[in-house]
């Protein structure tokens, strides 16, 4: 029998946002380190750097238009690019 790997980490997470105009809001993430707890390493923003920009454009008071842009490590940032986009409704 395998055994399995359940990683537990305590992470710490900073994000800046800004209200650019009343429809359109930038904000910036990343995780400045992950703490071991178990079955895993401790890395700091040093180690790898992850970066998350979200834009959301308000179309109305019941409706927003997303888009994010992911990179897993901004020290590599041509290794890995996740784009995504969807739309918020509010009813």
């Amino acid at each position: 029998m395998g055994t399995s790997v359940n990683p537990i980490v305590f992470a710490v997470p900073f994000a800046f946002g800004l209200q650019a105009t009343p429809e359109l809001q930038l904000q910036a993430s990343t995780i400045l380190a992950n703490f071991s707890i178990k079955d895993s390493a401790t890395t700091y923003i040093s180690d790898i750097t992850p970066l998350t920009i979200d834009a959301i454009f308000a179309l109305g008071h019941n409706m927003d238009v997303r888009v994010d842009l992911s990179l897993l490590d901004l020290q590599h940032a041509g290794d890995f690019l996740a784009v995504a986009a969807g739309i918020n409704l509010r009813m």
